[in-house]
């Protein structure tokens, strides 16, 4: 199974496919590997994304995603939710994330 990430409408439509590695609830383990989801197959798709320009997009994803986590698991405290949803996002990538501009046209 494949999916797509959502893209802007418009000129220069961004289409980004996504690998199996979908989150299973309510464990929110990954349900082709079993580790914590988004696991390491998810996130390099995710950061794939974020460079195609659609960050903003993938930012929703994992917030509305730690929200369900939240309400799927509440004896999994906050900030373990956190670490496991944003923690693997370092400084660079989250500014790629919100500016959502391909890294190409990211000045060092």
């Amino acid at each position: 199974m494949s999916a797509t990430m959502p893209s802007p409408v418009g000129p220069g439509i961004v289409s980004v496919p996504l690998s199996a590695h979908f989150p299973t609830r309510p464990g929110w383990q990954c349900e082709v590997c079993a580790q914590p989801w988004p696991c390491p197959t998810r996130q390099a798709e995710f950061t794939t994304a974020i460079d195609a320009g659609v960050g903003q997009g993938v930012a929703l994803l994992l917030a509305s995603s730690l929200g369900r986590a939240s309400l799927d698991r509440p004896d999994i405290g906050a900030d373990r939710l956190h670490e496991q949803f944003l923690g693997w996002i370092n400084a660079d990538l989250y500014s790629r994330m919100i500016g959502g501009r391909p890294a190409s046209r990211v000045s060092a």
